[in-house]
């Protein structure tokens, strides 16, 4: 208890000298000197705002489209720099105003044909002034001249490559490839930069755990100096839970002359693969060849031949074939 009273005392003593100085800070006389100080600011910053002032202002500039046979080759400036004379309060209200400053500029008013057209300045400087309070003088433009290189563009058919990343989830498969809708698009460009593209890329389709059919909207990739038909394509995935199946199938001869014919021991082998569950009744052995080619079995000393699926169906996927070799016979009709 002792021990309290003694730590209460000394923090009123601390208390009672901060509150001390704190009314020192705070006179009588400080606070007059900070009003009037205050004063004094508002007074300046309102003559400064009614006082004649040069400032500078970043005007932005919009692009009406051009043709589709048409590209400008050239950087079109986004934005320009003008220096205005006026008061002060006229410059805050530009600076809050400055959308209503921004040009529209269509680049087709001045094309005279393929080649360098150019907007002079005066054409800027009438734009701009028409949009200024009278009293305010416009000193400079930068930059006061847009150069437009217009070039006539060549057109061409390309297909379109999807760039994907897209993972099943387990126990489905992807029946078939994607489908691209369209698959091809026309681009509009020089006949320079055409020939050397060959097909437009789409953005990276990233998909985890795509686990049922699904149609996504993905944008084309942009080529500077190329102008598409369309900015975006339709990828259509089919998509189902598949399982595994097992057939039998006969062993056929690829490439063998007409009186000669394959014997092989076995004549018939299994095959195991994937198939989704919608196709699972319909498959059969007709679906699939299993084959020895002729030429390497007359070029081989080893009667032991590697099999080779060459026809199956595309709703089918991890094909294994049991066994992987076979012996092998030529036999003359």
């Amino acid at each position: 208890m002792r021990n309290f009273s003694v730590i209460w005392t000394f923090l009123k003593l601390k208390i009672r000298k901060i509150t001390t100085l704190i009314k020192k800070i705070f006179s009588k006389e400080v606070v007059i000197f900070l009003i009037f100080l205050l004063i004094s600011i508002f007074f300046w910053v309102l003559q400064s705002l009614q006082s004649v002032t040069d400032f500078e202002l970043t005007v932005p500039i919009t692009y009406s489209k051009i043709p589709d046979s048409l590209v400008i080759s050239s950087g079109l400036p986004d934005e320009f720099k003008v220096t205005l004379r006026d008061r002060g309060t006229l410059m805050y209200y530009y600076y809050k105003h400055l959308k209503d400053l921004s040009l529209h500029i269509d680049p087709m008013e001045w094309y005279r044909g393929e080649g360098v057209n150019k907007i002079p300045s005066g054409t800027l400087e009438t734009r701009i002034r028409y949009k200024l309070r009278s009293s305010t003088q416009l000193l400079s433009i930068n930059p006061d001249t847009i150069s437009i290189l217009f070039v006539e563009k060549a057109v061409k058919r390309v297909p379109v490559s999807l760039r994907q990343n897209v993972r099943l989830a387990p126990q489905f498969m992807m029946i078939g490839n994607p489908v691209i809708t369209p698959s091809s698009i026309i681009v509009y460009a020089s006949q320079g930069r055409l020939n050397k593209i060959d097909s437009i890329d789409t953005d990276l389709l990233e998909i985890m755990e795509l686990s049922d059919t699904a149609t996504y909207k993905i944008n084309l990739k942009p080529v500077k100096g190329v102008r598409f038909s369309q900015n975006s394509v339709k990828v259509s995935f089919q998509v189902e839970e598949f399982t595994e199946r097992s057939i039998m199938v006969p062993v056929k001869g690829y490439g063998f002359p007409l009186d000669e014919d394959l014997l092989s021991f076995p004549s018939k082998v299994r095959l195991s693969f994937f198939v989704g569950l919608s196709k699972y009744s319909e498959v059969n052995e007709n679906d699939f060849q299993v084959s020895v080619f002729y030429d390497k079995l007359i070029e081989s000393k080893d009667k032991m031949q590697k099999l080779v699926v060459t026809k199956f169906p595309a709703w089918v996927q991890n094909i294994r074939v049991q066994p992987e070799e076979v012996d092998c016979l030529i036999e003359r009709k």
